[in-house]
C-alpha cells in the first residue's frame, strides 16, 4: 500500500540554507507525496529557489500577504498538505537519507485507528557547516531508549517540529494553533502525548544546523566543538 507523506515548510528568509536542505528531501530514500511551503513574506532569495524547485521537483509554495510569524506560518503550511502523514520541515537543516522511511516504519508500527499519532526522532547539532559539536544544548533532554511512555514523552522529552511525523488524525486535536508564546511543536507533543500515542525514537535522522538567525533560543547554550 502506499502512503501520502507531505513535507509542511515555513519559510522566512532563509536563502542562504534553504538550497541544501530541500536537496536532502529530494535526496529521500522514500520521496514524499507533496513539499508544502509557506513564505512569510521573505526579502532574500528565498522565493526564487522556491521558484526554481518548483519548476523541478513540483514543490507547492503560497507567499503571505503580511508577516504571521512562526506559529500561524506553520499551521498555514499544515493546512496546505493533503497526504495521510505530514512531517515539518525547518528551512536551514539537513535530512539524513532514511528519515522518511525509517520514520513512517515506526509509525505503521504503532498507529492506531482513530487516535492522534505522533513519531518524533533525534537530532544532531551541528554549527552552520554541518559541522558536529561535541555536545548537545544543556536543556536538551535524551532519552535512554525509544518509548511511548506517558512520563517520558510528555515531561522528560521536549518535541521539535522538524523531528516529527503525524497521522492527518493528529489535525483534528492540534488545530488551531495558539497564538500566544507557546511554541506550535511543544504544544504539539504535550497534546497527543496526553490523548494520543507519541512515540520517540532515539535515532538521529536530521543535522541540526545552529547559525545566528536560529529561532529557537536553547541553542544559546551550544558547547563548541573542538
Amino acid at each position: 500500500m502506499e502512503y501520502k507523506i507531505s513535507i509542511a515548510i515555513a519559510t522566512y528568509n532563509g536563502g542562504k540554507y534553504l538550497n541544501e536542505q530541500l536537496n536532502s528531501i529530494y535526496s529521500q530514500s522514500l520521496l514524499p507525496y507533496e513539499v508544502c511551503v509557506i513564505d512569510d513574506c521573505s526579502t532574500d532569495e528565498t522565493v526564487s529557489i522556491l521558484q526554481e524547485y518548483k519548476e523541478k521537483y513540483g514543490l507547492k509554495f503560497i507567499i503571505n500577504e503580511r508577516h504571521l510569524g512562526v506559529n500561524q506560518n506553520f499551521e498555514k503550511s499544515l493546512l496546505m498538505t493533503s497526504g495521510d502523514y505530514i512531517m515539518f520541515c525547518d528551512q536551514d537543516d539537513y535530512w539524513l537519507p532514511d528519515k522518511i522511511s525509517s520514520m513512517i516504519k515506526t509509525m505503521l508500527k504503532i498507529e492506531e485507528k482513530d487516535k492522534a499519532c505522533l513519531v518524533t526522532c533525534r537530532n544532531t547539532y551541528c554549527d552552520s557547516n554541518l559541522k558536529q559539536y561535541n555536545k548537545a544544548p544543556s536543556l536538551e533532554i535524551h532519552l535512554k531508549e525509544d518509548t511511548t511512555d506517558y512520563r517520558d514523552t510528555i515531561i522528560k522529552h521536549l518535541s521539535q517540529g522538524a523531528a516529527m511525523l503525524m497521522n492527518r488524525q493528529t489535525l483534528k486535536y492540534i488545530l488551531p494553533f495558539p497564538t500566544n508564546d507557546i511554541c506550535y511543536d511543544y504544544y504539539i507533543g504535550y497534546i497527543v502525548a496526553m490523548i494520543g500515542i507519541k512515540y520517540d525514537m532515539k535515532e538521529s535522522f536530521i543535522k541540526y544546523r545552529i547559525h545566528e538567525n536560529n529561532v529557537t533560543n536553547s541553542v544559546n547554550s551550544i558547547v563548541p566543538h573542538q
